[in-house]
């Protein structure tokens, strides 16, 4: 219910209360029945097991070991640089976990706010928990609201409501009725939101929902469905990480069994290594890198990434629901033509001087809450009412000049079910009814018709004129709506049936702009096996017009208005919506009925939505996309990405890259097991032939450590799509090939520095094996560029501190050259041989 769009005192009435003696202490329980009752039930329980259970995690657990071991040997300045890795990587794990227990703590708290209610006829203080619905309750200042409240009286209140909104500024609030269409909440400024804070003024309003059904409410509902839908891609990162730290730990004590535990042992160290700084530092340091360059990458294309999870949920999306306004036509709709004393004229024709088309033009701007201002070119409100305005402003039929003779008295909002908005206004000492909506709505009430500036009784051949007319406007993509009116000889109240025995004066065609490319973009969708499903707001012939001109539709066969959907059962919706592509004239409740049927179907369902209305639609729906650049902030942060224009080009990006994306996560984390195991059995080759003594276990980390995290970020973020679906094993030829020929080279050259061959062995065979079998490309991506720099500078530091430190000679630098040729050639080869 849009208690905002009602007076204070007709809220007051349809809930039952009474401003000055609240609701009866006796109703309290049928109310709780009736309307459910205030208390914000949240389980911080389960939060708490989850992070009990990340302590006993196996690569935690392997961590833990690993520092015993180190403690066990007395190596206390490895022990204490891994303990600060640990402790690092466990607040990295639990900081959101902690961050979200604190926040449903303090919604578990607004249960507790005292507030003052008046309950039969006398003041007295309550827990929140206690409110219901219709209790009227005092407003005062630095308090907290402890739920929904339509506000009856106003003395200078001002809130922060940032808990709902997301903005970070004063909005001062009144009583009176909100007249327009709203889209954010912030434009709500006579009712009061649960959790919000009243910083200054006082004054009366009635409860007009609690707990669950608060905005409040609806807010822990999206955040806890949208956890849910995020588990499955972090669960299954964690998941391999953790059966790869126990494929680590089982190679590690395979292959140095009884040694493990010796004193100053060179194992532990590289042990050590393989478990801190390999494992954890280069897998979660990298994904976190990996996903700022993600939000950058995406953020030059007004894309903004809010949860990682999307990049996986995309690419298993089969199904896309589409808005007409602003998905697929702009949102700027220009009037085309109007249908006026039994024919049709271009808006151009339109004239004052024709006393229909200025009735026309005045119920246009009466009936009207959008704001236009003609010099700068500049508009707020809904689309349509705008395209009005612009119309009337260029033929000089201003608001302001009318409102000086028919000033605005109430307004009846337009709603899905009605689909007309009724504005009444004082006309000399009568009043006139102005209404605007939907031509079948308008058409079936109109006793009367306005021609040539008379008054008429309407007769059969003119609603088959007006019908034909309308027809034919619709079969041309126009979006029309009819204009009429009623006048009364005394003041009515909104109670009475003021859309009754009208007096037919017009309709009205507007058409959009299309997006250029959408035709395109949908083929593509198509051919990619996505579903494009489009809802509109347009008459079911319209909706038709449109969904052919988009190759959607071949006939309005595969069109299906609200009006249909709600006559249909539930057996006959299943059998008849699948082959239905377009939805037309649906509110909110039958789009989230439509978006479950098809996820309960099996469809893997994307949503975009632009307003608070859209809210359902988009917690229903696995991918939540927010659109447009004034979109509300609760939708944004409801959503898993933001699109601010180009919404069906964002989308195949963010597709595109997503495929790309969550491929490179399984490759890197099979590249980095492969790594480690290869290293593994070559350390321990390397210690058991007696290769380590002039480079100890602790230098290959710090190597390990630093240059592995540039290597295999480039690998994330590679967005090559050709790149092929490569197998741990597809790395072990190309590395065995190359530690035997190190171990040659030192068996060969026995007066060289082993620990420099060794160190320049490791680097040049990640540099090969990453590059030529993950085909990076340097040129053409900045990132890729500055971390192969990078890692360029790390090989030169790490040949000058050899030079300073140990003898390298021409014979080191000779060997080195041939090295990194024969590896390259090597990987290059077995790559050719294995394609």
């Amino acid at each position: 219910m849009k208690w905002y769009n009602l007076s204070w005192y007709k809220v007051v009435s349809m809930l039952d209360s009474d401003i000055y003696k609240g609701i009866k202490e006796a109703e309290v329980e049928d109310r709780k029945q009736n309307y459910g009752d205030n208390k914000l039930d949240i389980n911080i329980e389960d939060e708490i097991k989850n992070i009990v259970k990340v302590l006993f995690t196996p690569w935690v657990i392997f961590y833990i070991v690993g520092i015993i071991f180190l403690l066990v040997n007395r190596k206390f300045i490895e022990v204490s640089i891994v303990i600060i890795l640990y402790i690092g990587l466990l607040v990295m794990k639990l900081y959101p976990k902690i961050k979200e227990i604190k926040q449903y703590k303090s919604f578990r708290n607004l249960n507790e706010i005292p507030v003052r209610v008046i309950r039969d006829g006398h003041t007295k203080v309550l827990k929140a928990e206690e409110l219901v619905v219709g209790d009227i309750v005092r407003i005062e200042e630095n308090s907290t609201v402890a739920a929904d409240i339509r506000i009856v009286e106003s003395e200078n209140i001002k809130t922060y409501e940032k808990n709902i909104t997301g903005e970070k500024f004063i909005v001062e609030k009144y009583s009176a009725r909100v007249e327009e269409n709203v889209t954010s909440f912030t434009e709500i400024r006579n009712m009061l939101f649960r959790g919000t804070n009243v910083v200054s003024g006082s004054g009366y309003g009635i409860v007009v929902a609690t707990g669950v059904s608060t905005e409040i409410g609806n807010v822990i509902k999206l955040m806890s469905n949208t956890k849910n839908k995020s588990n499955g891609f972090i669960q299954l990162i964690n998941r391999k990480i953790n059966i790869y730290s126990l494929i680590i730990a089982g190679i590690v004590l395979g292959l140095f069994g009884g040694q493990f535990f010796a004193k100053n042992s060179v194992d532990i160290q590289l042990g050590s290594f393989l478990i801190s700084a390999a494992l954890s530092l280069t897998c979660f340091l990298n994904i976190v890198i990996g996903l700022i360059y993600i939000n950058k990458f995406f953020n030059k294309g007004n894309i903004e990434l809010n949860r990682l999870t999307s990049m996986e949920k995309i690419t298993q999306i089969n199904m896309v629901f589409i808005p007409k306004d602003g998905g697929v036509y702009k949102n700027d709709l220009e009037v085309k033509s109007v249908y006026v004393n039994n024919r049709i004229n271009r808006a151009a024709e339109v004239t004052k001087s024709d006393l229909t088309m200025q009735r026309m033009m005045e119920i246009a701007v009466l009936c009207n809450n959008a704001i236009y201002n003609p010099e700068k070119d500049e508009a707020r409100g809904d689309n349509q009412e705008i395209a009005l305005l612009k119309l009337c402003y260029s033929l000089e039929v201003y608001r302001g000049d009318l409102y000086k003779t028919q000033k605005r008295i109430f307004e009846i909002p337009f709603d899905s079910d009605r689909r007309i908005m009724t504005s009444l206004n004082r006309y000399n000492r009568n009043y006139r009814a102005n209404l605007r909506g939907a031509v079948d709505e308008i058409l079936e009430k109109c006793t009367h018709i306005m021609k040539d500036g008379v008054e008429r009784e309407i007769t059969q051949e003119d609603i088959t004129k007006i019908k034909a007319a309308d027809f034919e406007m619709s079969n041309n993509g126009l979006t029309t709506l009819a204009i009429a009116y009623r006048s009364f000889g005394y003041e009515p109240t909104d109670d009475e049936n003021l859309e009754s025995n009208l007096v037919f004066v017009s309709i009205i065609g507007m058409q959009a702009k299309m997006i250029a490319g959408v035709k395109e973009r949908i083929n593509d969708m198509k051919n990619m096996g996505i579903t494009p499903i489009l809802f509109t707001d347009d008459n079911k012939i319209t909706a038709t017009t449109i969904g052919k001109r988009l190759g959607i539709v071949r006939d309005m066969f595969g069109v299906m208005s609200g009006v249909e959907l709600k006559n249909l059962s539930s057996e006959e919706l299943m059998k008849i919506i699948p082959k239905i592509k377009i939805f037309c004239r649906v509110d909110t409740e039958l789009k989230s009925r439509i978006i479950k049927l098809f996820i309960d179907d099996g469809y893997k369902v994307a949503t975009l939505g632009e307003n608070i209305n859209d809210l359902p639609i988009l917690s229903l729906s696995d991918l939540a996309i927010a659109k447009g650049p004034s979109c509300a902030n609760m939708v944004i942060k409801a959503s898993d990405m933001h699109f601010e224009k180009d919404y069906l080009t964002g989308f195949f990006k963010a597709f595109a890259y997503g495929k790309i994306f969550v491929r490179n996560i399984s490759l890197y984390i099979e590249y980095i097991m492969a790594l480690m195991v290869l290293q593994l059995v070559t350390i321990s080759a390397m210690y058991n032939l007696g290769y380590l003594k002039s480079i100890s276990g602790w230098e290959i980390a710090v190597l390990n450590a630093i240059i592995l995290p540039f290597f295999t970020q480039s690998l994330l973020i590679n967005n090559q799509d050709e790149v092929e679906n490569i197998n741990y094993y597809n790395y072990i030829a190309g590395y065995v090939i190359q530690v035997i020929s190190v171990i040659l080279i030192l068996d060969l050259k026995p007066e060289i520095n082993h620990g420099y061959i060794l160190g320049m062995g490791i680097i040049l065979a990640i540099l090969s094996s990453s590059m030529i079998n993950n085909k990076i490309k340097i040129s053409g991506n900045k990132f890729i560029s500055i971390n192969y720099s990078i890692i360029a500078l790390i090989v030169v530091g790490f040949i000058g501190i050899y030079l300073f430190n140990h003898s390298i000679g021409r014979t080191e630098a000779i060997i080195t050259v041939i090295m990194a040729i024969f590896f390259f050639c090597i990987e290059y080869i077995l790559k050719k041989w294995r394609e």
